[in-house]
């Protein structure tokens, strides 16, 4: 955290997050400065927060991390608040004092079972939070931590080993706030058959968890092109690629799905369409 921006919208979410999760219990801050900061900051910050800190050390590149977080791995309800974000894979570069690792999210909540951790997390694409947000999820997801996000203009991550917490916690956030369920994001616990999710087609909605590419299929399935290509346009990657290809060749715009396939590396599909929609939904799933 950096005290230049104290006040700022983005504190006004953090501040709103932990009152609604104060129900859980007290809450500790660890506001992984990296700028040193006076004690009337502090203080400050403490009292709009409504939590106290658990440490003012900065954190800088050649910090002993696993030293610098240890005082938040035996601590109650805990809220991380680095400067850009929470990354998947270590880097120990000039930036890196900027960031969580996923590494140490593991290490953090590994004796903290019946605890929620709260992560400011900004290292999402613009335009693109909800994949960035599921991709973490769903790593952290594989390593038994569970959790959700909220998507935004400031985005968190609500995370915990006690998966029946967190899901209380999400119920409890959008029940208190009032905000649209779909601004949580959440992935699928176990995965999902393909047997499932064509069952999953009789419902209104395509079920939560799903990745944008997946949700495209789901709504191209129900008969609404618009809304399936609306959802693949959230996905820039491969699988977004894979389906907008499918998406244009149904449309009878090969120019633009031949565009598409060679985005996703894929040749261009000359099989019927309900052929090539099950073979990229069966891949997609696995």
């Amino acid at each position: 955290m950096r005290m230049s921006y104290f006040g700022d919208s983005y504190d006004v979410v953090k501040q709103s997050l932990l009152h609604w999760l104060q129900y859980f219990g007290q809450w500790s801050v660890h506001p992984m400065f990296t700028q040193p900061v006076s004690d009337a900051n502090v203080s400050a910050f403490e009292r709009f927060i409504g939590a106290k800190l658990i440490s003012t050390e900065v954190l800088s590149k050649d910090t002993d991390r696993e030293a610098y977080f240890s005082c938040a791995c035996s601590c109650g309800n805990l809220f991380l608040d680095p400067d850009t974000g929470v990354r998947l894979k270590d880097t120990r570069g000039v930036r890196a004092h900027e960031y969580l690792f996923a590494s140490e999210l593991l290490r953090i909540t590994q004796s903290r079972f019946d605890n929620l951790t709260v992560v400011f997390d900004q290292s999402v694409g613009r335009g693109s939070e909800q994949m960035h947000l599921e991709t973490k999820l769903r790593h952290l997801l594989q390593k038994e931590l569970f959790g959700f996000g909220y998507r935004s203009h400031a985005c968190f991550v609500i995370l915990g080993r006690n998966n029946e917490l967190i899901q209380s916690a999400r119920k409890h956030i959008i029940e208190e706030s009032k905000l649209p369920e779909s601004r949580f994001v959440h992935v699928l616990e176990s995965k999902m058959t393909f047997d499932d999710f064509r069952q999953s087609l009789a419902a209104p909605e395509p079920p939560a968890g799903l990745t944008p590419a997946l949700v495209g299929l789901w709504w191209d399935a129900k008969g609404d092109w618009t809304r399936a290509h609306e959802s693949v346009q959230r996905d820039e990657g491969k699988e977004g690629s894979w389906v907008h290809a499918y998406l244009h060749r149904k449309e009878g715009d090969q120019g633009n799905a031949a565009y598409w396939y060679s985005r996703a590396s894929k040749p261009v599909c000359r099989e019927p369409f309900d052929a090539e929609w099950q073979a990229i939904t069966k891949a997609l799933l696995e």
